[in-house]
């Protein structure tokens, strides 16, 4: 933990945007217990497109260490019903349960066989978890409690099922990242399984898709897509396109006013508008010890949960917005 102690006297970055305002952000030791990291990061933002005070600055107010081999490496994260956090972990591959802030990490374990190099999480039908590896012919599925459940297979045609990424909708529909061909399978209630034929052999949009979410409180498709964000309806295939400002995310989360993408750096933009609001850089990252973010999830509109990929932890990151106190 120590790693990621900064300097009282590092007062770092300016970060502007063209044709945007800047702002400069401190850091800033807290008093709280040890537990507690003590950094205000550094940011540039522009002008809020939204009712919500744009995001200056991402403090760390927490870690949860997570108990797994020195090897491993973070991969994705999931919400529970009960708001517990599911986490995927690889080398060796094993899902992580934690109920709350203060209580202990349940773990899987990982059973021989059952994942080879899994890619996602997902909590579907309310109390069910699936996960996605490609290099495995189904998905793995349990219960919140992590208890093991039949696999399933949909068939995709001809195409060889190498599920990457997975989400259900508020439907009841599953959306499966099908390796294979590039494309969305929507899996419906039923049983029946249709590609949404965005993939560049069938002329859809796809380029390089990585990783696909749901967003429950807009009905929206989100998809990682090379270094672009897919925001879809995936009722009426409406699309809107947002280009990040760095070449990898590997996480994505969005809000009624908000998108976030984390990767080799964090970025938000407004949800509605697509306009950059905040970017946090590679080297502010690596200020406090932290080469890559592999997933995100949002708690409100007032911190993320970001999964560090190596060594893997949990960093809780309060969002300190536009005409808040930044020393509170």
């Amino acid at each position: 933990m120590m790693s990621r102690w900064v300097s009282l006297r590092s007062l770092i970055l300016t970060l502007c945007l063209p044709q945007t305002a800047c702002w400069l952000g401190y850091l800033v030791m807290s008093p709280t217990g040890m537990s507690v990291l003590p950094i205000i990061l550094t940011v540039g933002t522009s002008a809020a497109v939204s009712a919500l005070p744009p995001p200056i600055a991402l403090k760390v107010v927490s870690e949860l260490t997570l108990p797994v081999d020195a090897s491993a490496f973070g991969v994705a994260l999931a919400r529970g019903v009960g708001g517990e956090i599911f986490i995927l972990v690889n080398n060796p591959p094993r899902i992580l349960r934690w109920a709350s802030e203060g209580a202990p990490v349940d773990d899987t374990g990982g059973s021989p066989g059952t994942f080879q190099s899994p890619t996602d999480i997902s909590v579907v039908s309310g109390d069910e978890l699936l996960v996605a590896d490609p290099w495995q012919p189904e998905m793995a599925r349990f219960t919140r409690r992590l208890q093991g459940k039949p696999p399933i297979s949909p068939d995709v045609g001809a195409e060889r099922f190498e599920p990457v990424s997975a989400a259900a909708g508020r439907d009841g529909s599953l959306y499966i990242l099908n390796r294979a061909d590039g494309d969305i399978w929507r899996l419906s209630q039923g049983g029946n399984s249709v590609p949404l034929r965005w993939s560049s052999g069938s002329g859809g949009v796809f380029r390089n898709p990585s990783r696909i979410r749901f967003a429950f409180q807009t009905e929206k498709l989100i998809i990682i897509d090379g270094r672009r964000v897919i925001i879809s309806d995936p009722l009426t295939g409406d699309k809107r396109l947002i280009t990040l400002p760095f070449p990898d995310p590997a996480g994505v989360a969005l809000t009624p006013e908000e998108l976030w993408a984390a990767g080799s750096e964090i970025a938000c933009y407004d949800s509605a508008f697509g306009q950059l609001l905040f970017r946090l850089p590679h080297d502010s990252l690596g200020a406090m010890g932290v080469g890559a973010v592999a997933d995100i999830l949002p708690e409100g509109n007032t911190a993320l949960w970001a999964l560090i990929t190596f060594p893997p932890s949990l960093l809780k990151l309060q969002i300190i917005r536009d005409g808040t106190d930044v020393t509170e």
